[in-house]
């Protein structure tokens, strides 16, 4: 029998086939449509992310290429340079409030504790603003900043710090306009420089003349106002030899420059610290130390401690205390250094006599002495050699000499009278053990100094000891620092900006 004999048999028309046929291209022409549909929809907000991200890469290509053409134009007055913005939607601003950029640069008095102003003055920026985000030129250098407030530098501002010499060839921007533009639209920026003037050194009218180099005691504040100022201050940390702070609630950055070598003095208590400390090879960087300490109650004993943040690693403890004994004459002086990573523990000791008779019982240390010994191995000022076992002091010091067991020996950098190896019993000039280990500390810690936190100014439990009077116990310390301003050039030149739209 036929097989269209059978579907007769069993009541199957040609047509029923036909009908689901049809179904079944309907449906599958749906599940392609509405595949597609949703294929369309989700990659739409894809497709416009790609095209502002292309925006924005051209945005960014232009005002790198608006630098170069601004560089030429500062350096002349007779040439106009144009630079062409291409925006899908967003807007170029030129501002040039002292509400939103600013510099000013100061000279602070460290002895009067007083400041003047050298230059205070608007920077102005002209940037583009999209929804994506925006850039900017703002004296000499490119900026980003995105929706969320976090900025980051495309190309350096005119800001130089070598450790000796700022240089800041300010370059501000004047005017204050603005122009939109829809999708496709163009905007064409004329710049024009002045002529640019020499803010520092010169004469300015003032008492005081502004001539290099830089008075001593005379620190310079740099501070930048700006809507960019993380990455000023990113910027300013990591490629120059300044440090700068910033103070977000107000978008500012302010930048210390002290003159000549740093001088910390004052009352014991509030400590000190090694920032900055030059650590060259070529350097003893240590000038003076020395400190006056005044006790609370002259019958009985006493310490003074120096040393680091408890955890630090490795550790200096720097102490001067009166120890026990009939009469009480003797006065220890103490190095004691513990490089726990690398299982170093050392100490220098001497004594020092001590009339204790004395109507004020004041103590006077020159901790730049070359004339007082310090014995190697004696960690308690006794003037005996401390039990191995019960201290753990290495017999054969790994820090000192040109051939040490660790990295980042300072024992032969010039200056020091003698940077020979010590073993046990062995003796150094006080000023030596003073240099050796301050600067070994600041090379270790290059980030924070460190600084030295003050112990023992006040009644505590260190065996009932009266310790020094924190109110009248004074210090002195100096030292060749990786910032010591010696010479300041500023100039400013400014820029005036025309905005129009082009086809």
């Amino acid at each position: 029998m036929s097989q269209t004999e059978n579907r007769k048999r069993r009541g199957v028309r040609f047509d029923d086939y036909a009908v689901s046929e049809q179904v079944g291209y309907v449906i599958l022409i749906g599940i392609i449509v509405t595949g597609l549909s949703i294929a369309v929809l989700f990659s739409m907000p894809s497709v416009n992310s790609s095209k502002d991200n292309a925006q924005f890469t051209n945005i960014e290509q232009a005002f790198t290429t608006a630098d170069s053409r601004i560089s030429k134009a500062r350096f002349s007055t007779s040439i106009f340079q144009e630079i062409s913005f291409q925006l899908n939607e967003g807007a170029v601003i030129v501002n040039n409030s002292s509400a939103d950029s600013y510099i000013e640069i100061l000279k602070y008095d460290r002895a009067t504790n007083t400041n003047y102003t050298i230059y205070q003055a608007p920077l102005g920026t002209i940037k583009c603003v999209t929804d994506f985000g925006e850039v900017a030129y703002q004296d000499g250098g490119v900026w980003e900043k995105y929706p969320d407030g976090g900025s980051i530098m495309i190309s350096p501002p005119d800001f130089d710090f070598n450790g000796e010499t700022l240089t800041l060839p300010l370059m501000r921007i004047a005017g204050n306009s603005s122009m939109a533009t829809s999708a496709g639209g163009k905007i064409l920026v004329d710049v024009k420089s002045n002529d640019p003037v020499t803010v520092y050194p010169r004469n300015n009218g003032m008492s005081t003349t502004l001539a290099n180099p830089v008075e001593e005691g005379k620190d310079i504040i740099v501070k930048v106002k700006s809507d960019y100022y993380q990455a000023w201050a990113d910027f300013i940390n990591e490629r120059t030899l300044a440090t700068a702070t910033v103070d977000p609630a107000d978008r500012t950055v302010t930048v210390l420059l002290m003159t000549g070598a740093p001088t910390q003095s004052g009352l014991v208590k509030n400590g000190l610290n090694t920032k900055h400390m030059e650590t060259d090879n070529n350097y003893a960087p240590v000038i003076k130390f020395s400190m006056h300490l005044e006790k609370r109650n002259p019958g009985k004993d006493y310490f003074i401690s120096l040393r680091p943040p408890a955890g630090t690693d490795p550790f200096l403890n720097v102490m001067v205390c009166r120890l026990k004994g009939p009469g009480k004459e003797n006065v220890g002086v103490i190095y004691e250094y513990t490089d726990s990573a690398n299982n170093i523990h050392e100490a220098f000791s001497t004594t020092l006599e001590f009339d204790s008779s004395t109507e004020y019982h004041d103590i006077d240390i020159n901790m730049m002495s070359d004339t007082i010994l310090m014995m190697y191995g004696d960690s308690d000022g006794d003037g005996d050699i401390d039990d191995n076992g019960a201290w753990a002091i290495d017999p054969d010091s790994t820090t000192w000499g040109a051939d040490p067991l660790v990295t980042g020996d300072t024992g032969s950098f010039p200056g020091l009278y003698d940077a020979n190896d010590v073993h046990y019993g062995d003796f150094k000039k006080l000023c030596d053990v003073t240099e050796h280990y301050l600067r070994l500390m600041a090379t270790k810690h290059p980030g924070t100094g460190p600084t030295y936190v003050c112990h023992g100014t006040e009644r505590g439990n260190d065996n009932n000891h009266i310790h020094f009077d924190s109110q009248t116990s004074t210090f002195l310390f100096k030292f060749e620092s990786r910032q010591d301003l010696k010479y300041l050039y500023v100039t400013e030149g400014t820029l005036d900006l025309s905005i129009g739209a082009t086809g």
